[in-house]
């Protein structure tokens, strides 16, 4: 785009110039260029009708994309349109229109478009991060470009647009310079921004140096070139920045799919960590941290559904005396048989067995009420004690009581609750199974012995 600029600008800077001397050109119609005229005037309404198409591609992209560099880009081409549709006007000679802005106008447009073209090339290159001396450099241009309005209090107003022309084209050669610099850094934006500003260079150079023929002289060739290259400049600039926007979202696509991807790995690393951190590696059922944790989340839930709760104690029997007699790995052999014959004892997808700490497990049983709370423990008493493991006959005592949770009541309570059941297990000699009611008075649930 600031190359186009550059065209219409170099295309004014000869116009004014031109128009501003007494032995300035006439463009009189009817002096045999009545043909040129017209043409002119087809090529003038073709490049307005696309400069118009994108200039609104460009301020739509601006609200629905979100994206201030379409922004920018519609800015620039607007504010070149209206100098170039006010160079029409005093290229043909309507310069006593009264509807027609003074030549300070055009001095303003040209500040405003080299200020915009400016914070495109920072905005699109990225110069702020990428390139901070360079940055530094852009800055200082758009510094120096409102300098020109000092000029108008000393020179014509003639002079003040060439004067505002020339430091414009000077800035566009820095431009120039740093877009190919930043390119053959391996800057995708640099390159298509590069692509942009060569095409509108050889756009300009035509304007300068093909031949006058046909009533075209070299102002009008200027002229019509200058506006090619602003509107050549705008549909590179808007594509490509439209191409950049795509790849950038696919870009930003893949690397979130990537980042889900690691997330939803680390998020089954994490369940697997948690549930190795809540297994008790002996026995490969849940631990006391893992007990503690469900029973407070099943608690909290019988409490809001108002449904019965389950806990039952298990104590091995004697169990120092099979570590005493047979050794340690023994017994360990036989908690992990314990174990898995409690486990296979529960049949409900919510029961849940646990190691409570040394010879004891903890049962827990969600939806059991209290009926079904002695033919549960029975069940896990006939299991164990019916295994066979060296010959040695394992026995447990079993502790055990349901509640329906209440505001009033604490879990603690109902924990000690079940610890008294299964010491009176065994203060009942053992291979016994106590139930207690929930209201802590002694048993009402029936009570056997081996």
């Amino acid at each position: 785009m600031h190359r186009n600029r550059l065209l219409i600008f170099a295309g004014l800077l000869v116009t004014f110039c031109v128009s501003s001397t007494e032995a300035a050109m006439p463009m009189d119609v009817g002096s045999g260029m009545a043909e040129t005229f017209l043409l002119v005037q087809s090529i003038n309404w073709l490049i307005i009708g696309v400069g118009l198409g994108f200039l609104i591609y460009n301020l739509c992209l601006a609200v629905f994309a979100r994206e201030v560099l379409f922004l920018l880009n519609g800015l620039v081409l607007l504010t070149g349109m209206l100098i170039l549709i006010w160079g029409d006007a005093n290229l043909f000679r309507i310069s006593d229109a009264p509807w027609l802005p003074s030549i300070y106008f055009a001095v303003a447009a040209v500040i405003a478009m080299t200020l915009l073209q400016q914070q495109f090339l920072r905005t699109y290159l990225e110069t702020p991060d990428q390139h901070p001396r360079l940055d530094g450099v852009l800055k200082t241009c758009m510094l120096v470009v409102p300098l020109s309005l000092v000029a108008t209090l000393f020179m014509p107003a003639t002079q003040v647009l060439a004067l505002t022309v020339t430091v414009y084209l000077a800035i566009q050669l820095a431009d120039i310079a740093l877009g190919l610099y930043v390119a053959g850094r391996g800057f995708d934006a640099a390159r298509i921004y590069s692509v942009a500003l060569l095409c509108t260079a050889v756009l300009w150079m035509c304007g300068l140096i093909l031949p006058e023929v046909g009533g075209f002289n070299r102002v009008l060739l200027i002229h019509l070139f200058t506006k090619l290259g602003l509107v050549t400049q705008i549909v590179i600039l808007s594509m490509g920045m439209g191409l950049c926007i795509y790849q950038t979202r696919q870009d930003s696509n893949r690397r979130l799919e990537m980042i889900s991807r690691e997330n939803e790995d680390l998020s089954k690393q994490n369940v697997q960590l948690q549930k190795v951190s809540q297994t008790d590696g002996l026995t490969q059922v849940g631990n006391r941290a893992h007990f503690d944790a469900s029973f407070h989340m099943e608690w909290s839930r019988a409490l809001r559904e108002k449904s019965d709760l389950t806990l039952l104690l298990i104590d091995v029997d004697d169990f120092q005396k099979v570590n005493d007699s047979s050794g340690h790995p023994f017994g360990n052999q036989c908690l992990v048989e314990v174990a898995q014959a409690i486990r296979g004892c529960l049949h409900r997808a919510g029961d849940r067995v646990m190691r409570y700490g040394g010879e004891e497990f903890a049962a827990l049983l969600v939806g059991t009420d209290a009926e079904g709370v002695p033919i549960v423990a029975e069940r896990i008493r006939l299991a164990v004690k019916s295994l066979e493991i060296d010959e040695c006959t394992l026995t447990v005592s079993i502790g055990g009581a349901t509640i329906v949770p209440s505001a009033d009541r604490k879990s603690s309570d109902f924990i000690e609750l079940v610890d008294r059941a299964l010491s009176a297990a065994k203060d009942q000699g053992r291979d016994n199974v106590v139930v207690r009611n929930s209201d802590a008075r002694p048993a009402a649930s029936p009570e056997r012995s081996a």
